[in-house]
């Protein structure tokens, strides 16, 4: 896998690739990361790619706790997969506890994960 690097601070940061290279590589893919939520109503930008287009390619991981929603939008460089995951109560982010988010993508189906329970699926077919 590719090693990350996440600056701390105040407002968030921005992901370095070490020495370079893509994010996402390959036809397939598969991220995950670990987030903790201070406020219920928190709307970030949990991961995003500095471009996202369909000649570029690119990726954007969007959490909404108040408008009950998880974002995944991915190119791979031809066509974007837009998962727009509806949250019920009990599948928001709990306040001040870590939490697991995993995004997977097989080459045909895009899947996102919260704290282990798929949340939304999207087939490229």
């Amino acid at each position: 896998g590719t090693e990350l690097v996440l600056p701390g601070g105040k407002g968030g940061g921005h992901v370095r690739v070490v020495g370079g290279g893509a994010l996402l590589s390959g036809p397939v893919f598969s991220l995950s990361m670990e987030v903790k939520i201070k406020d219920p109503k928190s709307a970030a930008y949990l991961l995003c790619s500095k471009t996202y287009s369909t000649k570029t390619g690119g990726l954007i991981v969007f959490y909404y706790g108040e408008g009950r929603s998880f974002l995944v939008h991915f190119s791979d460089g031809d066509k974007i997969f837009a998962l727009d995951c509806p949250l019920k109560p009990q599948d928001l982010l709990p306040v001040d506890c870590w939490s697991t988010i995993a995004v997977k993508y097989d080459g045909t189906n895009l899947s996102a994960q919260l704290n282990g329970k798929t949340v939304g699926t999207l087939s490229r077919l």
